[in-house]
């Protein structure tokens, strides 16, 4: 839905937006469910939407990854030493180093 909503300019972020929707849509509920707040569905949906306009538009530096997921997806077969995690990270980032080149 994110892709046909927003089209090529989501295509790097697009994991990324998903997971701020679910963070918007948990602490919203949060709040009408345990403080009783008065629930306006169309201000909400029209907030939610320019939220989420703003992020896909603007968003240049995900966290979230297609690589990421798949992690999340797959149980690790192996424990990683502390020296291969530093080596992952050393590897994102100067790939997103590049990306903002």
């Amino acid at each position: 839905m994110i892709e046909r909503l927003y089209g090529e300019e989501v295509k790097y972020v697009k994991f990324d937006l998903v997971y701020c929707i679910k963070g918007f849509m948990n602490t919203y509920s949060e709040l009408f469910l345990f403080y009783n707040l008065p629930l306006d569905l169309k201000l909400l949906s029209q907030s939610l939407v320019e939220k989420t306009t703003v992020l896909a538009k603007h968003t240049t530096i995900p966290f979230i990854s297609q690589e990421l997921i798949q992690m999340v997806k797959e149980p690790m077969s192996e424990e990683l030493s502390k020296e291969q995690i530093l080596e992952i990270a050393e590897e994102k980032i100067a790939e997103i180093e590049e990306s903002i080149d």
